[in-house]
């Protein structure tokens, strides 16, 4: 391999993936239409794109839009990787912290403590 080969070859993966921050951030985060139009835009010029519409799916994540604002979830990445490794049947087990814990770095009673040799 040539270094004009790798040094293309980089250009493009760095193009992919600031593609790909920029639908994420655009498509999920952005709360600004102009901004989303804008990107858009640009992904045209640069890749010739189609646009298919709000995402529902971006990656493994959930993407739900209401009049309260837009959840994330992966809940269906969990149960495809379930459903693939064959334990979609398996029954969930209790944790050993109680649910709704809310834990501190600041106060309340320490957990245990790590011993640095048992690391």
């Amino acid at each position: 391999m040539t270094i004009a080969y790798l040094s293309r070859a980089l250009e493009m993966i760095l193009l992919l993936c600031s593609f790909i921050l920029m639908m994420f951030y655009s498509l999920v985060t952005s709360p600004s239409s102009e901004l989303i139009i804008e990107v858009k835009m640009y992904l045209d010029n640069v890749l010739t794109i189609k646009d298919l519409g709000l995402a529902r799916y971006f990656f493994g994540l959930q993407i739900a839009r209401s009049a309260s604002g837009t959840s994330l979830n992966q809940v269906k990445y969990i149960q495809d990787i379930l459903k693939d490794t064959g334990l979609s049947a398996v029954r969930a087990a209790t944790t050993p912290l109680p649910q709704g814990m809310k834990l501190s770095v600041v106060g309340g009673a320490v957990l245990f403590v790590l011993n640095p040799t048992d690391i």
